[in-house]
């Protein structure tokens, strides 16, 4: 019972904490991801963000002179090309489950995943799940933020400034709160669509 109590009294203190930041920070209004929200609702997101300021665009005159294009041999003559060393995102992830010794049942279950698109993970080693599922994975190995972060960005994705669910599951990962129905929690009632 105590130990409950304790979990409980810490995750309010990070939905506290999540509420305050959102409310001191501005952040960009997806309006794709107001589908689910009602249209009263998304009216008045829509009319608070048109209210935001707006940073101005500095416009060059068209009679200002203009510096004379390089040609395409003389702007990448001195150019070294380097491919990049990415861990695909399969391998890495497969990699952090043998770590924790965990079995595939077990991760999948727990992130709340289907069967078949873990098994798409494990067998295309070119395939990247969206940012929802990596975020599910990330939550069910219970990954400490440098983890975290390596992992999202084996996907290609990283954690936005701007985004609200992005600083939410982040603040999730930094206190140690894992259990994707708690952070699905804080994600709805911040009015975002849940991972």
């Amino acid at each position: 019972m105590v130990a409950l109590k304790t979990t409980n009294e810490k995750l309010l203190a990070v939905k506290t904490e999540i509420k305050k930041y959102i409310d001191e920070h501005d952040f960009w209004i997806n309006e794709e991801d107001l589908s689910f929200q009602s249209v009263g609702y998304q009216n008045e997101l829509r009319a608070s963000y048109s209210r935001m300021p707006r940073k101005e665009e500095k416009r060059v005159p068209a009679t200002a002179q203009r510096e004379e294009p390089e040609t395409i041999s003389e702007k990448y003559l001195d150019l070294e090309i380097i491919e990049p060393q990415v861990t695909p995102f399969s391998k890495f992830l497969f990699a952090l489950i043998d770590a924790r010794k965990l079995d595939d049942v077990t991760v999948y279950t727990k992130a709340q995943i289907d069967r078949r698109l873990f098994s798409k993970i494990r067998c295309e080693p070119d395939y990247n799940p969206s940012k929802p599922t990596v975020y599910r994975l990330l939550l069910a190995l219970e990954l400490n933020i440098v983890d975290a972060k390596e992992l999202l960005e084996a996907a290609g994705y990283s954690f936005g400034k701007t985004s609200k669910v992005d600083y939410i599951v982040r603040h999730c990962v930094e206190h140690q709160i894992y259990d994707i129905t708690e952070v699905n929690g804080i994600i709805y009632d911040n009015h975002e669509r849940l991972i």
